[in-house]
């Protein structure tokens, strides 16, 4: 029997032996008590941000009191995997006073060109994906392609937070495979054997971004250990608190549809748990595609919300639906047309004609800031885009011709 196959009374009681003198859990919320400067900003599984920190720290000529040092010991890792060519001794001899790194040059995650050793490292950071596609093969093409780099000795690291290979087998041949745990004892062994030169803000920088490494990225951290411990002392207490805790992304979907029924001219269409669709009241249709007997309705064309999976973001787009291929193009047309947009042609059974401003939630600490966020965005979407964008899809509804001889798609 499951725990949500338990009676009320053995629930509440697995739950109470879950928080009454549990010393894991007590251990466990010490270690994420403490104040961290990385957690402040939300930067925990953000990507683009670590990119940004360890691109700060690898590179020489910033302020951060670690020199070469950090960057020489990083490199020498690297160095030992089988696809780089360049030796540890000469990473160890070489000068990377000059090293330059940069974040998202041309896409690619982290790229350190150091002139005077002639060396460019690629590193490709994906914290909690994988690559996608050929991105691997694209940007290895861009750095070899680079007239400015020729002669260089090219290091191509792929770094995720259990050292995995890329997906793609031709990739190996080329990018070798480095883990966040690296990363964490190469900057943990560089600030102990620098620390007594560090400045107070300096010491401070890399301990808080060491503590964010060890207890929420490494697999191996303190707080996964213990994490695994409680789960396997209080599996069924927790899988009653999982099944009970709160859908982010449902609250979302939930708050926006208070906001289109607080709208007059606007009325909800279908809706899932990531998908809500709604339509402008005044939408028809020319009478003969009212009339024919291929259904044509007005929620064939919707604007639609998409809730990001992890609740990261929300796009709000015109879409149209299914409708048959000739009236299809013929919307997306008039539509794209009406409104200037710069969407291209679109072959998609489900083509967007127009696109609001991405809302990013990965700098809101809770859901209240949430909430004011799409407050903001939504005014502005009612204010300056709502009417425009209907009056825009109306017209096309209006004067799009059925094809009786088409089904739809």
């Amino acid at each position: 029997m499951s725990a949500l196959e338990l009676p009320s009374g053995e629930q509440k009681k697995r739950l109470e032996d879950f928080v009454t003198s549990n010393s894991d859990l007590e251990q466990l919320e010490a270690l994420l008590a403490g104040f961290n400067i990385f957690d402040a900003i939300g930067m925990k599984y953000q990507e683009i941000r670590h990119s940004r920190t360890l691109a700060f720290l690898l590179n020489p000529q910033n302020d951060h009191g670690l020199g070469q040092h950090f960057l020489k010991r990083v490199l020498k890792e690297i160095a030992l995997e089988q696809q780089n060519m360049i030796s540890v001794v000469d990473i160890d001899v070489a000068n990377f006073s000059d090293a330059e790194a940069r974040c998202e040059w041309n896409s690619i995650d982290i790229l350190i060109i150091c002139p005077v050793a002639k060396v460019i490292v690629a590193i490709e950071n994906k914290l909690r994906a994988n690559e996608h596609g050929d991105q691997l093969t694209r940007y290895k093409k861009t750095i070899d392609e680079h007239p400015d780099w020729a002669g260089y000795q090219r290091i191509y690291a792929f770094l995720t937070v259990d050292g995995h290979e890329p997906v793609r087998s031709a990739d190996n041949d080329h990018w070798c495979s480095i883990s966040y745990k690296v990363i964490f004892d190469e900057l943990q062994r560089s600030h102990t054997n620098l620390k007594s030169k560090l400045g107070a803000d300096q010491d401070v920088l890399i301990r808080h971004y060491l503590d964010l490494l060890g207890r929420s990225i490494l697999e191996d951290s303190d707080v996964a250990e213990l994490a695994r411990k409680i789960y396997a002392a209080h599996k069924e207490a927790l899988d009653i608190i999982f099944e009970h805790m709160p859908d982010l992304r449902l609250e979302i979907r939930n708050y926006l549809l208070e906001k289109i029924a607080a709208q007059p001219t606007i009325s909800v269409g279908s809706y899932s748990g990531r998908f809500l669709r709604f339509v402008h009241k005044d939408w028809s249709f020319n009478p003969d595609i009212q009339s024919s007997s291929k259904p044509f309705r007005r929620q064939y064309v919707a604007f639609e919300f998409n809730i990001d999976a992890v609740a990261n973001s929300i796009q709000l787009e015109a879409v149209i639906g299914t409708v048959p291929e000739l009236q299809r193009h013929e919307l997306f047309e008039k539509i794209t047309t009406q409104l200037q947009s710069p969407i291209k042609k679109s072959n998609k059974a489900h083509p967007r004609g127009w696109k609001y401003t991405k809302l990013n939630f990965e700098d809101a600490p809770d859901t209240d800031a949430i909430f004011k966020k799409i407050d903001n965005w939504w005014a502005s979407f009612i204010d300056n885009h709502l009417e425009r964008v209907s009056s825009a899809v109306h017209l096309a509804l209006d004067s799009t011709k059925p094809d009786l001889n088409q089904d739809p798609d």
